[in-house]
């Protein structure tokens, strides 16, 4: 998982939460279009995507042991 000094995690948590709160069928759009602006911040995103898509699968916060 990606580590973000303060100021950067006041840039990335915005656009993270975002993507989050967008449908799947909308969020590689969205994607697209922010790379176009910011390369970095999408990386940046998509790196915390696979994080809580990984972190999903396994059911971390679940409440179910694994």
């Amino acid at each position: 998982m990606p580590q973000f000094n303060n100021e950067r995690w006041l840039i990335v948590s915005p656009a993270l939460d975002r993507a989050l709160d967008l449908p799947a069928s909308e969020r590689a759009a969205w994607l697209a279009a922010l790379r176009l602006q910011d390369p970095q911040l999408v990386a940046d995103v998509e790196a915390l995507l696979e994080t809580h898509e990984a972190l999903d699968r396994e059911g971390f916060l679940s409440g179910e042991p694994v």
